[in-house]
């Protein structure tokens, strides 16, 4: 009893984050990622570091096993904001990923017996191994690591009135290698639209961006839509949010053709950390299972008094945007 009781609150621990980005798939983030947490721009001279590590256990197949996605991840993606001015805001995103068998599996599995839900087919194949295959292009059996594009970007106030601003933002992601599976060797074009709504203790926002991309030399004769659209609504009241989130897949055809859905509720501890709870949303082919997350907020920790505009700052909210 014990036993189950300890694999249960382990369960229940995995699913909590911290505040929803990305979604942790590598197939579809070799093409084109979204490391975008915050949408306001900062103050004119002011620095803002985060460092987000994700830990995530992702298992999808399709019926004839020829598109396999079992293995744990570890990713770390590094975040340089710098207010040019009080409405144009220049952003750096560094990620890198390692792919390795893990030690989930045996976790999950129990988990699904202690509680009397279906085990999802991973008996089928071996536990904590790495099972990585997109048809005869590619397939990973031992660990691996990668680098992902770099992410360059531009985040500008676009309209502010009161209480309601609009943000724009542009970013291009530059290749610093090419990985099958994990990287591709072209650069990927990022727009997006922000609407924010902020008074007193009560913020919304709500994020729109697409990106385009051209097939990785690894997927060049596959039919592919060459963008992805990431969505998300987030809302926060004192020290409590919560939002959904909605992402896109380049895949037409099979399971990898299923969008990505989240919904997420949390709170706000001190001023570096967010934990929520993360819910995803059937057909659950291309998000992870189980995922850790854990984001420094880095300036925060050495610089205490670093603030951006709007990011819960009320104390010069005049210029938050």
């Amino acid at each position: 009893m014990k036993k189950k009781i300890f694999v249960f609150f382990l369960m229940i621990s995995s699913c909590w984050f911290i505040q929803a980005a990305d979604v942790e798939f590598p197939l579809i983030q070799s093409m084109s990622y979204f490391p975008y947490a915050h949408h306001s721009t900062l103050e004119k001279k002011d620095l803002r570091l985060t460092l987000d590590i994700f830990y995530s256990n992702i298992y999808t197949y399709d019926y004839e096993r020829t598109r396999i996605n079992d293995m744990e991840t570890l990713s770390s993606t590094l975040g340089i904001r710098y207010g040019v001015t009080n409405g144009i805001t220049l952003e750096l995103y560094y990620r890198a990923v390692a792919a390795f068998g893990g030690i989930m599996d045996g976790l999950i599995i129990n988990f699904h017996k202690t509680f009397g839900l279906a085990e999802g087919g991973r008996n089928d194949f071996p536990r904590n191994q790495v099972n990585y295959t997109y048809n005869d292009v590619f397939s990973y059996t031992d660990n691996t690591s990668a680098q992902l594009p770099l992410v360059l970007g531009t985040l500008a106030r676009i309209y502010s009135s009161g209480n309601f601003h609009l943000n724009g933002r542009l970013a291009l992601g530059l290749p610093l290698s090419s990985k099958t599976g994990f990287s591709s060797s072209k650069p990927f074009l990022t727009g997006g639209i922000i609407l924010l709504y902020r008074k007193k203790n009560f913020s919304l926002e709500f994020s729109n961006h697409l990106s385009f991309f051209k097939n990785p030399n690894w997927l060049v004769e596959e039919d592919l839509r060459n963008q992805v659209f990431h969505s998300e609504i987030r809302l926060d009241y004192k020290r409590i949010f919560g939002g959904i989130l909605y992402k896109s897949t380049p895949f037409k055809l099979d399971e990898l053709s299923n969008d990505a859905y989240q919904v997420y509720l949390g709170i706000k501890i001190w001023k570096y950390f967010e934990l929520s709870l993360v819910e995803e949303f059937p057909p659950m082919d291309t998000m992870p299972d189980v995922s850790f997350h854990i984001r420094f907020n880095l300036s925060r920790l050495f610089a205490p008094g670093s603030q951006a505009l709007g990011e819960g700052s009320h104390r010069r909210r005049k210029r938050a945007i």
